[in-house]
């Protein structure tokens, strides 16, 4: 009698024989990764990996009689799947028998999957190598019979001893074949039996709902029997009746090649660091394939049998931020180069063994990726009027850090039931996520740095048409806003403008109102101090300061006893006026070359001219300590009239690079000690296109020795290009001087204005408000109208026609001059 061994053992009666017949040995192989493209069936290269483990594994059972199963995941109709996979089993089964008609069919095309053609070509002549070792081709698989296919192809029939004709035809395409399936180590034995079997989508290695596209479902496996197949095959899968459920059962050894199957595990966590529980964690590989898990109670989502590739990997959630990192997965425990099988043992009790094991990082080759998730309500994305206007200047300053945008560094105050709370936004104008309860409302945005004092901004909807007050700001929503503030809008102006009677040395209350229904910020002087050691002044010696001998009100002569008075006075008188019509006044600090004497810009001074040279030669000699000095004493006569700041207007032909370091250490000294009180500092430059020149137009060697980069760094410092009529700037100039500016000089927009003279070159007022409009209002830069006239007609008119119509295209929308928080630059008003 013959008892059939079963699984858990048999009973057998002691003093009696008994024939016990083993039951069949069946090993599983399990061939994953990329092993065909999409609705092909023919067998990628990278597949000879798993074929040559396969191969090796049949010389340990050289009896077995194979089975080649194919599988597919669920996109696409059952039906088809179910053709396709058998067409595939059976294009696996030829390759390891070395048949190459059933191959060339597949030229002429198959009933269920894609005609084959050029792209697979490529891909043998990327393997097959000529007899340098060298692949027949080395370039991209796009189908497409290029120059540098036809070289392949050519050079294949060269060596082969083919007609050659650049095309792949029959016969080439016969011998690429031969030979692709000939690479080393892929052929079975031609006494192996080998039948096949498609399974579709039948049999899935991981369950997933119809439609999901699931790498580890598309793959191929070989069941080698030491006997014939038990139960036979079927031929054709019949779902539930088919006999690869009991073979998978039985198989007591299962063998991966699967180097390209790998793990990953992905843990979520809040701003807290507690795990996020249902957290969705999606996978998207270069190749478009996705994947998606939620996270367990710890937070965690581990995928497993993923291809090796790079995978962005994304972690969101309601109610909290989104994160998304890149990630490179590799193979744990195979290496690219190996051909060595990933066995796994079958124990009695049934467990495939490595089958939802636990993630091991040091098996996997892959370290756990950690996502975090700020908790957030809402988020607010600012959008502002540069972006779309951007230049690759510009862009170049952004890369590297130099400039950024107002909407870059703002920060909010957020009003709910809860308080005030505090926003942060990061470069890219997207709000860091806050977590008081909303709904609530967006009461301010404004920027601390690098400003000394906070500039608020206006809200706007999205399209900049409106302003919003206190918008609400809605759960789980993103509110897209513009955020702009006004900018400076300045006049320049030489002697003692806004007098109207020039014995009493009281300024014209009617200029002043035009002035500020002009919206002017700021009226600047050129003529009000300079250094001692220049021959600008009536005295000398010291380090102190004294009034220019160009500043006399109402005409009185220079060498009028009563002048010290009338200057004091006049000072006095206009510092007041303009404040109480909320307009500033910066001081001058000047020294130039003017005259008889003034060289043609790109001459040097002759010898004899010594104008400046008191002053360049004291600049050039002078110890920090000593320019320290010179700086209190400047700061001290803007304190004294409780002006706004002080402009430097050096025009001098003997200043030079020897002077650069000291007139940098008192521009910084003379902004240190007026930052306390919010004083602005400005200097008067050219409209450089590079550091210290403009277009290769000569400058004076002394506004030469003045470039953008003084200012970069030091908040109330502002560079401000004169764009004289004198000189060919023109329009096209000064615009790629506002790009150099804010992209590779580095200086934020608070840190500019433009000095562009009331009728600009040829082309009239009406160019300068254009480019206000164009250029000056997107990038949130300044201006100074270069100048407003002593005489009381010409400043009227210039006041209520070009200065009122350059600052209303500047300012468009925004607040008046004066509003608290405004302009983008500081300060606005002394303390």
């Amino acid at each position: 009698m013959t008892t059939k061994y079963e699984s858990g053992g048999i009973t057998v009666s002691i003093g009696k024989s008994q024939t016990v017949q083993l039951a069949l040995r069946i090993f599983r192989v399990r061939l994953t990764g990329l092993l065909f493209e999409t609705d092909k069936t023919f067998l990628l290269p990278i597949a000879m990996h798993g074929i040559r483990g396969l191969v090796e594994y049949y010389q340990n059972h050289p009896n077995a009689k194979l089975v080649v199963t194919g599988h597919t995941d669920t996109v696409g109709d059952a039906a088809y799947n179910l053709a396709l996979s058998n067409e595939r089993a059976a294009s696996v089964g030829h390759f390891l028998k070395d048949e190459v008609d059933p191959w060339l069919a597949c030229y002429q095309g198959s009933p269920h999957s894609k005609t084959w053609g050029t792209r697979e070509d490529q891909h043998m002549l990327t393997a097959i190598k000529d007899d340098a070792g060298q692949p027949f081709y080395a370039g991209p698989v796009h189908g497409q019979l290029d120059e540098p296919t036809r070289d392949a192809v050519t050079r294949y029939q060269t060596a082969r001893g083919l007609a050659v004709d650049g095309q792949p035809g029959l016969d080439t395409r016969r011998s690429l074949c031969t030979d692709y399936m000939q690479l080393d180590e892929t052929t079975l034995p031609a006494t192996a039996s080998l039948e096949a079997l498609g399974c579709g989508e039948n049999h899935p290695e991981v369950p997933t709902p119809d439609g999901t596209d699931e790498p580890a479902n598309r793959r191929v496996e070989i069941f080698l029997f030491d006997g014939s197949p038990e139960p036979p095959n079927p031929g054709t899968c019949p779902g539930g009746g088919c006999a690869y459920p009991e073979w998978k059962q039985r198989a007591e050894e299962i063998v991966d090649f699967d180097h390209d199957l790998c793990e990953l595990l992905v843990q979520c966590h809040d701003d807290d660091a507690q795990p996020l529980e249902n957290a969705l964690v999606r996978l998207t590989r270069e190749a478009g394939d996705e994947r998606d898990l939620p996270t367990n109670s710890q937070g965690q989502a581990f995928f497993q049998n993923l291809l090796a590739g790079q995978y962005q990997v994304r972690g969101e959630k309601k109610g909290f931020s989104t994160e998304v990192r890149t990630v490179q997965v590799v193979s744990g425990g195979v290496a690219q180069d190996s051909d060595q099988a990933v066995v796994a043992k079958k124990s009695f009790a049934g467990d495939e063994g490595g089958v939802g094991t636990p993630f091991n990082p040091s098996t996997s080759g892959n370290p756990p990726v950690n996502l975090q998730l700020d908790k957030e309500m809402a988020i607010i994305h600012v959008v502002g009027e540069l972006p779309a206007n951007l230049t690759e200047a510009v862009k170049e300053g952004a890369a590297n850090q130099l400039h950024a945008g107002p909407w870059q560094r703002v920060e909010g105050t957020l009003q709910s039931g809860a308080g005030d709370e505090e926003l942060r936004f990061d470069v890219n104008g997207k709000a860091f996520p806050f977590i008081e309860q909303p709904p609530a409302k967006l009461a301010r945005l404004h920027v601390r740095k690098p400003h000394r004092l906070p500039v608020d901004y206006r809200i706007w909807d999205k399209a900049g048409k409106t302003v919003l007050t206190e918008p609400n700001v809605e759960p789980g929503t993103t509110l897209e806003v513009q955020i702009s503030t006004r900018v400076r809008m300045s006049v320049w102006c030489f002697g003692a403008p806004f007098m109207n009677d020039p014995h009493s040395f009281n300024v014209d209350s009617k200029q002043l109102a035009l002035l500020a229904a002009a919206r002017i910020d700021d009226v600047s002087m050129v003529d009000t101090i300079c250094a001692k050691e220049s021959n600008w002044t009536d005295g000398g010696g010291g380090t102190d300061v004294a009034w220019t001998g160009r500043l006399r009100p109402g005409g009185v002569a220079s060498g009028d006893p009563r002048l010290e008075d009338v200057r004091d006075t006049y000072i006095k008188n206009l510092v007041a006026g303009l404040r109480a019509n909320k307009v500033q006044l910066i001081l001058g600090y000047t020294i130039g070359n003017e005259g008889h004497s003034k060289p043609k810009p790109g001459e040097e001074p002759a010898a004899s001219d010594t104008y400046c040279k008191g002053f360049t030669d004291w600049l050039r000699a002078a110890s920090p300590d000593v320019i320290r000095e010179h700086a209190r004493a400047i700061a001290a006569f803007v304190e004294k009239y409780d002006a706004a700041g002080i402009g430097f207007d050096l025009e001098i032909t003997s200043l030079g690079d020897a002077h650069r370091a000291n007139l940098a250490l008192l521009y910084r000294e003379v902004s240190d000690q007026l930052a306390p009180r919010n004083g602005i500092v400005s200097y008067a430059t050219a409209p450089f296109t590079e550091e210290g020149k403009v277009d290769g137009i000569p400058c004076l060697s002394g506004i030469q020795a003045q470039p953008f980069s003084l200012a970069r760094d030091i908040p109330n410092l502002i560079a401000r290009p004169m764009c004289y009529d004198t000189l060919p700037f023109k329009f096209e100039t000064i615009g790629r001087s506002v790009d150099y500016a804010v992209g590779a000089a580095g200086l934020d927009p608070a840190q500019i204005q433009y000095g562009i003279y009331g009728h600009a070159p040829g082309k009239g007022a009406g160019a300068a408000i254009d480019f206000c409009s164009n250029k000056l209002r997107p990038n949130r830069i300044g201006m100074v109208w270069y100048q407003v006239s002593q005489a009381s007609s010409v400043a009227t008119t210039t006041l209520t026609g070009d200065c009122k119509n350059a600052e209303a295209a500047l300012n468009a929308g925004e607040a008046p001059q004066g509003t608290e928080g405004q302009p983008l630059q500081v300060p606005r008003a002394a303390p």
